[in-house]
């Protein structure tokens, strides 16, 4: 890794721009981060590494995406158990409506509000370079999820 200053933007502009190599594996211009936001440890991936990171993080991800119905459906099951066993007349009618009206929902929300950091540590092992290419890659994720996921 290299970094490089400009005394203009428009000198910065056009270097990023230019094609600095034929093996675009080589060389990778980018405008920096700041120095707080740059990854260090994955600025020393060679490029063999940093593909296959990328590819083994995107199984991972869809396998994320398509195993995450299984809590979902286990727990919309054991509500219906639940359900069964608790009696739905007296007291015990507000325990079985709580129990089967709000327990999916939050599985869920649990669920969905753990993603975030699971996406954040599966883009640290895929190798991104800065904090914002870590978060753009965290929100590209997510919103493939939900749009699987939900639709």
């Amino acid at each position: 890794s290299a970094f490089v200053t400009f005394k203009s933007r428009r000198s910065q502009a056009l270097a990023t721009q230019a094609l600095d190599h034929h093996d675009t594996t080589v060389w990778h211009v980018t405008g920096a981060p700041s120095p707080g936001g740059v990854l260090w440890p994955s600025l020393g991936r060679r490029a063999w590494e940093r593909t296959l990171r990328f590819w083994g993080v995107w199984v991972a991800f869809v396998a994320l995406m398509l195993l995450f119905l299984i809590p979902v459906a286990a727990i919309q099951k054991w509500v219906g158990v639940v359900g069964d066993v608790i009696p739905k007349r007296g007291p015990f009618k507000l325990v079985s409506g709580l129990v089967g009206g709000m327990l999916p929902p939050l599985v869920l929300v649990i669920f969905i509000a753990l993603m975030p950091p699971i996406l954040r540590l599966m883009g640290k092992i895929q190798g991104a370079r800065s904090v914002s290419e870590l978060d753009h890659g965290v929100i590209t994720k997510f919103f493939i999820f939900q749009v699987v996921s939900f639709d």
